[in-house]
């Protein structure tokens, strides 16, 4: 007699006042030890043989392996996914243990999941197998689609950034391979479904260095297009020397050395100094190393700057971080910036109006050509208001602006601009326009004509 069957004839042996009936005890002391073992009614313990934890699993119709010790008396197994029930299936006739079907449905595709099974006998008694988890549940359509433009980004010396774009839904991950001069392919980095990006510190500037990005899953992998550092790398390094200088209450403008080649433009970002989150104030266009914020600043306040190269697919790295301290009371800038140039003398005369009591000198800056960039070439004193260039060339074009120096080191905004070309040299005076802030007036044509033009112009250095 089994040992299930045994269990359920001892619940029959009470009267219904719960007394043993004696000679069936007596009979049962006389059966073998193997069938008293029996009566201790052990109940049957499942093991599953796959999908087991860390397993892969494809979407669709999928038995699950598994084992029953001592599968007498079990009516029904229930399959639970996620700790819901999933499904029943009843013992058959013949009483051997079901197959077990798992219906992955498609919406889980992407995912991680767990299951476990429960098994009932015939009095309601139940047994529960072990969890598996972490199994990841992937779409049925093959091998992943390769990733597309593969592109690599430059950030420091021995620093590179790969970006692409993810052309698959069905990848379980990505792979980074590297090939340095004429070494043979490597796999550098392992990265999880759905990444984009990813930088190589181990970068050497001084090796041809190639990639491939693999899109992998249990079906398969394909290859991302290669890119070759030298050729397809961009160089996109961070901005340096940043510096700032407040221009007033709700004016700062900064400067930076552009490192990089090839940058779509510059993000600048600022926070509050004594804050901590940087959120973006500006942008300016490639090769910009200007610009002056105006949004949303309030006197007398400290606050902190950076700036990154932008590409197509991401940012250098940061700048230095420079603050700014916004001015208690506004520097009126100079203003209806003029020249009159001597041909003579040939010198320049710049003059302007003072529009601030605060200052005390003015500096003078200077472009050459179109190409050139401005540079300080000398200052004027306190309530001054005029300054001579004698260091113009013939056939020259220059540029002007000038504008307020304070005490405590502060300067206003810039004037207007104004630019002057330097004629050829004339062999001896004659009747030619001396243009006077883009006014002609005749150049004297003798020393006394010329004294009398100077002596209309206060100021004018001989």
């Amino acid at each position: 007699m089994k040992s299930h069957q045994i269990a359920r004839a001892l619940r029959g042996l009470y009267n219904r006042s719960g007394v043993l009936i004696l000679p069936l005890l007596l009979f049962l002391g006389c059966m073998d030890s193997s069938v008293n073992e029996g009566l201790d009614v052990l109940m049957p313990s499942i093991t599953l043989a796959w999908p087991k934890t860390g397993d892969t699993l494809v979407c669709g119709q999928r038995e699950i392996q598994y084992d029953l010790r001592e599968p007498q008396g079990v009516k029904m197994y229930e399959l639970y996914v996620n700790d819901s029930l999933h499904n029943a299936f009843p013992t058959g006739a013949d009483g051997k243990k079901p197959r077990i079907y798992w219906s992955v449905d498609t919406s889980l595709a992407g995912t991680k999941v767990q299951y476990h099974l429960k098994a009932y006998d015939i009095d309601g008694n139940t047994v529960t197998s072990p969890s598996m988890t972490d199994i990841l549940v992937v779409s049925p359509t093959g091998s992943p689609a390769a990733p597309r433009n593969l592109t690599l980004w430059r950030f420091a010396v021995s620093s590179i950034n790969l970006s692409w774009q993810d052309a698959s839904d069905n990848e379980s991950g990505f792979e980074v391979w590297k090939k340095s001069g004429t070494d043979s392919y490597v796999r550098i980095q392992s990265l999880p479904a759905n990444s984009i990006s990813w930088n190589d510190t181990g970068f050497a500037a001084d090796i041809v260095t190639r990639y491939r990005i693999r899109a992998v899953n249990p079906y398969g992998f394909s290859e991302s297009n290669e890119a070759t550092t030298g050729s397809d790398a961009v160089v996109l390094n961070a901005p340096t020397n940043l510096s700032t200088a407040p221009l007033g209450t709700r004016r700062v403008e900064l400067q930076w050395t552009d490192n990089s080649t090839g940058e779509l433009g510059f993000v600048i970002q600022r926070r509050v100094t004594s804050g901590s989150v940087f959120s973006q104030v500006g942008m300016v266009g490639p090769n910009e190393t200007v610009f002056t914020d105006t949004t949303g600043l309030v006197g007398g306040s400290s606050y902190t700057y950076r700036v990154a190269a932008r590409g197509q697919f991401g940012l250098s790295g940061w700048s230095n971080e420079e603050s700014a301290l916004t001015l208690y009371q506004d520097i009126s800038p100079p203003t209806s910036l003029s020249y009159v140039y001597l041909a003579l003398s040939k010198t320049v005369m710049l003059t302007w109006r003072d529009n601030t009591v605060l200052e005390n000198e003015t500096r003078v800056e200077r472009r050459t050509n179109p190409a050139g960039g401005f540079a300080e070439i000398g200052k004027s004193g306190t309530d001054t208001t005029l300054y001579v260039d004698s260091t113009v060339q013939h056939g020259f074009t220059y540029a002007y602006r000038v504008r307020a120096h304070t005490v405590d080191g502060h300067f206003s905004a810039y004037s207007n601009e104004i630019t002057v070309t330097i004629p050829p040299p004339v062999g001896t005076p004659s009747a030619t326009p001396l243009e006077i802030g883009g006014e002609a007036v005749l150049q004297g044509r003798s020393t006394s004509e010329r004294a009398r033009a100077e002596t209309a112009i206060p100021g004018l250095r001989r």
